[in-house]
């Protein structure tokens, strides 16, 4: 593909430094520091990386290893994170794919998001379809999607260690409000749930469920309070 703009591209390879700016491709691999915002098409971190800013990328943003931002992190094409991941502030992309463990400081807003480990958001969640594979806590002050499913995943590698390096730590979501129009959950608590279909499986403790059509509770959960509301 012809390139379209005078950016320049940003390499970096083994122990180094780079200033923010503006950028085609960016790609960092070892241990980088980048002093100041980047806005890129392409932002690739391989390593440990940080980012003493907001970090941008119009196509797409990957990161493998420890990641941190000290800033915003968007992308108008998908984040695809594995590793330890912080933002230190709102965390915006269409497409989220989480392998890892993720603190956000800040909304996060996916139109489609997938999450395998676990996830602190000290804001919202926010999209369509959010699919968590829980193997340490996701936590967030309020979840909205028009699909919600959340699963306990059992003892996988990812688990295990997250087990022997924080045993203290619970594979368990914890939101105040949980909201969607498909909402299907496993080892959740909050406080209010509201849904056209409803499905709280095993392990779950949620105070109020609010539903349209159907409501399904498994016998290993607990739900205090249910009613029906006209759609």
């Amino acid at each position: 593909m012809m390139r379209t703009t005078s950016r320049p591209d940003l390499e970096v390879s083994g122990i180094g430094h780079a200033g923010g700016g503006e950028y085609y491709a960016v790609k960092l691999d070892g241990v980088c520091k980048v002093g100041g915002t980047v806005d890129c098409l392409t932002f690739e971190a391989n390593g440990m990386t940080a980012v003493d800013g907001d970090v941008r990328a119009e196509q797409r943003l990957e990161s493998n290893g420890k990641f941190t931002c000290f800033g915003a992190l968007q992308s108008s094409g998908g984040l695809k994170l594995e590793g330890q991941i912080t933002v230190n502030g709102p965390m915006r992309a269409e497409r989220l794919d989480l392998n890892g463990y993720a603190k956000v400081r800040g909304d996060c807003e996916a139109l489609q998001a997938k999450v395998r480990g676990a996830m602190i958001i000290e804001g919202r969640m926010t999209g369509d379809e959010l699919d968590v594979k829980l193997e340490g806590p996701f936590e967030a002050e309020n979840i909205r999607a028009r699909h919600i499913a959340v699963r306990h995943s059992g003892k996988g590698g990812l688990r295990k260690l997250l087990d022997s390096l924080m045993p203290a730590w619970q594979a368990r979501l914890n939101a105040r409000v949980i909201e969607g129009d498909i909402v299907e959950l496993e080892e959740t608590t909050a406080e209010t749930v509201r849904g056209r279909t409803v499905i709280v499986g095993p392990g779950c403790s949620i105070d109020c469920v609010a539903y349209s059509s159907d409501l399904v509770v498994h016998p290993q959960a607990q739900v205090r309070t249910s009613y029906r509301v006209e759609s």
